[in-house]
C-alpha cells in the first residue's frame, strides 16, 4: 500500500437493503460465498437507482459481542426518492463519523487480506485509532462505486474504517 487515506466527515447516512447473519467459524471460503450470495440476491431485489457516477453501493460489517462467532453484514444502497424499504429489507442508519477511506484495486477475493493490512498496520503508519467498539459503530464498510464490475469483481472498490477524530 502507498499514500495516505483521505479522511471523510459525511454526516449520518441512510441506506436500504438485506441484513445477513454468518459465521466467523465458517471457512473463510463459505463466509465469502454467504455474502456473495447476499449481494446477489440484493442486486436482483434492489430498488436503488442504476450504477452511476453518483450510485454508491455499501458493504457494511457490523460489530459483534466478544466472543460471538455470528456476524452481521449489511449490503445495500442509498434509499430512492421518495424513500421506500421493500419487503425483507431493512433500513440502516451509518452515524457520524470521521472515515479513514483506503482505496482498493485489488480482485475481491483479495480484500481479506487488504482489509488485515488496513487494520494491522496502515492505520497505525498513518496516525490513526479505530473509533472503540459500539453495536451503534460499523467495523468497517466497503463502498463500491459506478466502476465496480460484479463479473470480474474488481474496480471502484474503497474500505472505510471509522477513526478517532
Amino acid at each position: 500500500m502507498t499514500g495516505s487515506p483521505c479522511l471523510e466527515r459525511p454526516g449520518p447516512f441512510s441506506l436500504i437493503g438485506l441484513l445477513g447473519a454468518h459465521n466467523r467459524e465458517q471457512e473463510t471460503y463459505d463466509m465469502v460465498q454467504g455474502i456473495g450470495r447476499q449481494w446477489t440476491d440484493y442486486m436482483i431485489r434492489r430498488v436503488a437507482p442504476p450504477w452511476s457516477p453518483e450510485a454508491w453501493r455499501y458493504g457494511v460489517m457490523l460489530r459483534m459481542a466478544d466472543g460471538d462467532t455470528a456476524l452481521s453484514y449489511f449490503c445495500g444502497a442509498p434509499p430512492p426518492e421518495p424513500p421506500e424499504t421493500p419487503a425483507g429489507f431493512v433500513a440502516l442508519t451509518v452515524p457520524a463519523l470521521t472515515w479513514a477511506v483506503f482505496p482498493f484495486d485489488g480482485h475481491v477475493t483479495q480484500f481479506r487480506s487488504f482489509l488485515h493490512t488496513v487494520f494491522g498496520t496502515e492505520l497505525a503508519k498513518n496516525g490513526l485509532k479505530p473509533v472503540p467498539g459500539g453495536p451503534e459503530v460499523p467495523e468497517f464498510i466497503e463502498r463500491y462505486d459506478w466502476r465496480f464490475d460484479p463479473a470480474a469483481g474488481k474496480g471502484g472498490i474503497e474500505l472505510m474504517v471509522p477513526v478517532v477524530d
